[in-house]
């Protein structure tokens, strides 16, 4: 059984969205989507060795008109990462970068004020 991100749309280069995937071993797997609703036979694009604690679609977070994978490690919760769509089926993603963080403690925030 795998636990889904939603469509994350066009990761791979087509024009339908895309699926991916993740097991319980934390194996990233791609779903292509074809026009009409139905998937081709899943692709292995992440090793298991990261258990990831988030891994959500972020849409386009560096501006490539691609969607990106944010992602956090179980293990080390405090360094976010990115997996950046690449627009290839064959390495959908490009290798996973950090990303910056700013901690500023817990702040109230009054929406009505």
């Amino acid at each position: 059984m795998h636990a889904s991100l939603p469509r994350v749309g066009d990761i791979a280069g087509a024009p339908a969205g895309d699926l991916v995937a993740r097991d319980r071993s934390s194996v990233l797997w791609l779903y292509l989507r074809y026009g009409n609703d139905h998937f081709a036979p899943r692709t292995r694009i992440g090793g298991g060795r990261h258990t990831y604690s988030h891994l959500i679609n972020i849409g386009d977070a560096n501006l490539d008109d691609r969607p990106d994978l944010y992602g956090v490690d179980r293990d080390n919760p405090t360094a976010p990462f990115l997996h950046r769509a690449t627009g290839t089926w064959r390495t959908p993603f490009a290798v996973r970068s950090n990303v910056p963080t700013v901690f500023y403690g817990h702040q109230v925030y009054d929406l009505f004020a």
